[in-house]
C-alpha cells in the first residue's frame, strides 16, 4: 500500500526510542497486529494520522510560540495518545517530551521538541506524496 512506504529510519532522530534497525515511524507489525491484519484499515490509519499531523503540528508551534503552554500540553497529550494508537513511537515520544516541557513551561526545550515532531511529520508528508 502507498501509505506504508518507508520514510527515514527512526533511529537517525536524535533521543528517539525506537531501537536500530526499524526502518520507519510506525511500528507496522504491531499496528498490523491491532488491525488484525486487515491493511486497508493500516492504511487508513496512517492516512488519517498523517493528516492530523499536518495540521497539529503547526497548531503545536503557534500555541509554544504565542506562550500558551497549557494549550501545548493539551495538543501534546492528544498527539500522544494519536500516535499511541498507530504505534508510532517516535511521535509519541516527542508528543510525551513536549507535554512534559510544557507542563514544566520549559518554552526552550518545547520548541526544540516541537522541531523533532515537525521533521518526522515532513517525512511523513514526503512518503505519502511520493507514493
Amino acid at each position: 500500500m502507498a501509505t506504508l512506504e518507508m520514510t527515514r529510519p527512526a533511529a537517525e532522530l536524535s533521543g528517539s526510542p525506537t531501537p536500530a534497525g526499524t526502518s520507519a515511524h510506525f511500528d507496522l507489525p504491531q499496528l498490523l497486529d491491532r488491525c488484525l491484519g486487515n491493511m486497508r484499515l493500516v492504511d487508513k490509519l496512517i492516512s488519517g494520522f498523517r493528516r492530523s499531523l499536518a495540521t497539529n503540528v503547526p497548531t503545536l508551534r503557534g500555541l509554544a510560540d504565542a506562550g500558551d503552554m497549557p494549550g501545548v500540553a493539551l495538543l501534546a497529550h492528544r498527539l500522544k495518545g494519536e500516535a499511541a494508537n498507530v504505534a508510532a513511537p517516535d511521535v509519541r515520544h516527542w508528543a510525551a517530551r513536549i507535554e512534559d516541557f510544557a507542563t514544566r513551561e520549559w518554552s526552550d526545550e518545547v520548541t526544540d521538541a516541537i522541531g523533532h515532531l515537525e521533521q518526522i511529520s515532513c517525512d511523513l508528508q514526503q512518503g505519502a506524496a511520493g507514493a
